[in-house]
């Protein structure tokens, strides 16, 4: 995809079809609308790169980043501030990131997550560093920990800066391919009522 012009997008645009191709990959409505949630939070940051995103979809969905993600946030108020959590193997590391955001935002401390070549720190409330060739890993084993707490929680989430989704043609044609198993087929029955109804009385 070197060299390609990526398409570009509204982030309702971007959530939405991200919404339908995990639907059409198979996941329940609750986890489509986290999937569609985790991509627009990683655009709003600048990310680019969704083969992960496309990996995620094609995989089983007991290795999902995103389900794993929920499921850390699901148990925050359960989880030991003093303990690594992981490793676990995952598909597209990076999903799971804006849900550890929101762990750390509830425990008012940094989380570290790393995997294999490549380190995200997280501050909280939507702030992002992260570093390493590694970023856009479509699967590798992560693991995360809490890190030194915050003096002050920083209430405007300074990492949002980006409106638009920028994503490769290719990769959107794949989650198009996803989304388009959601609609349902033509036919006489499909087109019964469709259009405007004229009523003669």
């Amino acid at each position: 995809m070197s060299g390609e012009v990526p398409l570009d997008q509204s982030l309702g645009e971007w959530e939405s079809l991200t919404f339908k191709a995990a639907r059409g990959a198979g996941y329940a409505w609750g986890m489509a609308e986290e999937f569609a949630f985790a991509a627009g939070w990683l655009a709003e940051r600048g990310w680019t790169d969704w083969r992960g995103l496309v990996m995620a979809l094609r995989q089983p969905h007991t290795a999902c980043a995103v389900s794993r993600g929920c499921a850390w946030l699901d148990a925050a108020h359960a989880l030991d501030a003093d303990e690594r959590h992981g490793p676990v193997h995952v598909c597209a590391p990076i999903l799971a990131t804006p849900f550890l955001d929101r762990v750390a935002s509830r425990h008012v401390r940094h989380v570290t997550m790393q995997w294999r070549g490549a380190c995200v720190q997280l501050l909280g409330f939507g702030n992002v560093r992260w570093h390493g060739a590694a970023l856009a890993a479509t699967e590798s084993e992560l693991y995360w920990r809490f890190s030194s707490p915050r003096h002050a929680a920083p209430q405007v989430p300074a990492g949002a800066t980006h409106t638009r989704a920028h994503v490769a043609a290719k990769l959107h044609g794949v989650l198009s391919e996803f989304a388009w198993r959601t609609y349902v087929p033509a036919s006489d029955r499909s087109r019964a009522g469709a259009g405007p109804q004229v009523d003669d009385d």
